[in-house]
């Protein structure tokens, strides 16, 4: 091989190397962004083909206002966009149902996502959630009770991840209680 074959060899590989970068370190990005962008698009125009049937089967407009408005009251006092409410009315309802709160701490929130490892939106917000693990002492009945009013009540959707029960004294019919709940929220 003569000295100029070998430039011109390396000058073929060097652009192909070159388009491969181009491609890898430009295109992929774009196609993701545009991926996006496309996923926002379908987001919309099936929020667009919600709203046109909404306002087609009824014709008063006030009527479909305050309907969109109590919607938008429900997703807001379910996922809230701050953990804080939350995590106080914990405590608060605890003392209401006579157990004692022994110990209550919460992580910072983390995004949600979906089995695909992508970020799960709605209404192109974020969702995220916060775990808190509690530490509770009481009686069968006020525990049950206090898990399903906080079901009802708590402005952020929850689920009870563990729930240790021990019945430590005989004696005493209180139950040592290890709780570990996620509180589900929506970004800002």
């Amino acid at each position: 091989m003569t000295f100029a074959q070998a430039l011109i060899l390396l000058w073929a590989v060097g652009l192909v190397a070159g388009t491969l970068l181009l491609l890898f370190f430009l295109m992929m990005p774009f196609r993701r962004t545009l991926a996006e962008k496309e996923g926002k698009i379908i987001f919309m125009e099936s929020r667009l083909h919600w709203l046109g049937s909404m306002i087609a089967g009824d014709k008063d407009p006030d009527h479909v206002m305050n309907s969109l408005m109590r919607t938008k009251q429900e997703l807001a006092r379910k996922f809230p966009d701050e953990e804080h409410r939350s995590l106080a009315m914990l405590s608060e309802y605890a003392n209401k149902f006579r157990l004692q709160m022994k110990h209550i701490q919460s992580e910072p929130p983390q995004v949600f996502m979906d089995s695909r490892g992508k970020a799960l939106t709605v209404d192109l917000k974020t969702c995220t959630y916060v775990y808190a693990t509690m530490k509770l002492k009481g009686d069968y009945v006020n525990l049950i009770k206090y898990l399903e009013v906080l079901d009802k009540v708590l402005p952020a959707y929850m689920t009870v991840e563990r729930l240790e029960i021990e019945n430590r004294s005989p004696a005493e019919p209180r139950l040592e209680v290890n709780a570990e709940i996620a509180l589900y929220l929506l970004e800002r």
